[in-house]
């Protein structure tokens, strides 16, 4: 890395290691062999199908191609996960910080957050960081849910209630106000969506995610 008069990076850390990988091969082993790019394909291939494969349910059973490899050399797939891993976050990294940039502090001087709320929202600020949507929607639903629980614990005992049933108890109640409930219900619609199957964008994640913060933020103000 090389910095400019100011004293500035000319290139991000992220970029700069990005750069070094791009040189570095897959299967060093192999380089002049002239199979070599057609070789580095298919491993690339495999090995992104076999992180698919623990990744969700797959109709093919790699379980057999993995005991040959290991066979052969125990270190391999190891190896070759690093690299697919490391390359594909390098290439992710300029969008997180994007994202994170999109966001302010979270700031509240009032009533402590308690410490599974705080799981909770760092949980779905990070998914909707690293572009797990879904993810990001639903556990925004769940930190809504145990912050509205919580606030509504005086009035209706521990039991089990419907998280629109609770708005509407807290809004009853005074515990939320029109624009809380309102921030709260959105937060509520899109989780029903998230859970229940939906396609979740990057809108639909970003505007669950605000209206979580934002929500929570007054609540501990």
């Amino acid at each position: 890395m090389v910095s400019n008069q100011y004293g500035e990076w000319d290139e991000t850390l992220s970029e700069y290691l990005s750069r070094l990988a791009s040189d570095c091969p897959s299967l060093p082993d192999l380089e002049g062999d002239p199979n070599h790019q057609m070789a580095v394909d298919h491993i690339d291939g495999l090995m992104g199908s076999m992180i698919s494969a623990r990744e969700s349910i797959q109709a093919v059973d790699y379980s057999d191609i993995e005991a040959a490899i290991n066979a052969a050399n125990p270190r391999f797939l190891r190896e070759q996960f690093d690299y697919q891993y490391t390359q594909r976050v390098l290439a992710e990294v300029p969008r997180f910080v994007e994202r994170t940039l999109r966001l302010s502090s979270l700031v509240g001087t009032g009533r402590a957050a308690s410490p599974r709320l705080q799981v909770y929202v760092r949980e779905a600020t990070r998914c909707y960081v690293f572009g797990l949507w879904t993810a990001a929607v639903a556990l925004c639903r769940t930190a809504v849910e145990y912050a509205v629980r919580e606030r509504l614990r005086d009035h209706l005992g521990q039991g089990s209630q419907a998280l629109g049933t609770m708005i509407e108890g807290a809004r009853r109640f005074k515990v939320l106000d029109r624009l809380q409930a309102d921030l709260a219900m959105r937060v509520k619609v899109n989780g029903d969506r998230a859970v229940h199957g939906d396609s979740i964008s990057d809108a639909i994640a970003w505007d669950t995610l605000v209206a979580t913060r934002g929500l929570l933020e007054q609540l501990h103000a």
